[in-house]
């Protein structure tokens, strides 16, 4: 007759079978692994190569050979998380100021980078675009709508009882 077996038992054997589940996925998956090698070459050789120049003529150097420098999420003056909160300069401005051109900033300084940039991403949201920029201009064809004239007051409101760090946007 079979002994019962007690809890601490059970769980020792389900940690067992779980270790050995564990291994066996290892030891079935090495051979997938060792194929990178297969195919392509020889072991790899005392240069650093891995296989044949076709595969990877760069295998033998360990650090980048053209690094890139730029911005790759910018808000300009037209997305209202730039816009409403003090950015006054359009995606041309930001363009140019990436190309290393001097642009005056949103507090009314003129800047400049030491090195232009290799690329520039303006992100604007597509959401409400330009909204910020037709809020300051009081565009009529904003004003023109209940939306327009809500958001435009909102905002009227608000710089009167905070001024923006940069001064009037004229």
């Amino acid at each position: 007759m079979k002994k019962a077996s007690t809890r601490g038992e059970t769980v020792k054997r389900l940690q067992f079978m779980q270790t050995l589940l564990i291994l066996t996925s290892i030891a079935l998956a090495l051979p997938a692994f060792a194929k990178d090698y297969a195919g392509y070459g020889d072991e790899p050789s005392k240069s650093g190569h891995l296989g044949k120049k076709e595969y990877s003529p760069y295998l033998d150097i360990g650090y980048p050979q053209r690094v890139f420098w730029g911005d790759t999420h910018l808000h300009s003056a037209y997305s209202t998380d730039g816009g409403m909160v003090g950015c006054r300069l359009g995606p041309d401005e930001a363009y140019r100021f990436a190309r290393g051109e001097t642009v005056v900033s949103s507090t009314g300084v003129r800047a400049r980078l030491q090195r232009p940039y290799d690329f520039l991403v303006v992100a604007d949201h597509s959401e409400n675009l330009g909204l910020p920029t037709m809020i300051a201009e009081k565009n009529p064809e904003l004003l023109k709508t209940d939306f327009g004239r809500e958001i435009s007051g909102l905002v009227d409101a608000a710089s009167m009882a905070t001024p923006m760090p940069c001064g009037d946007p004229a």
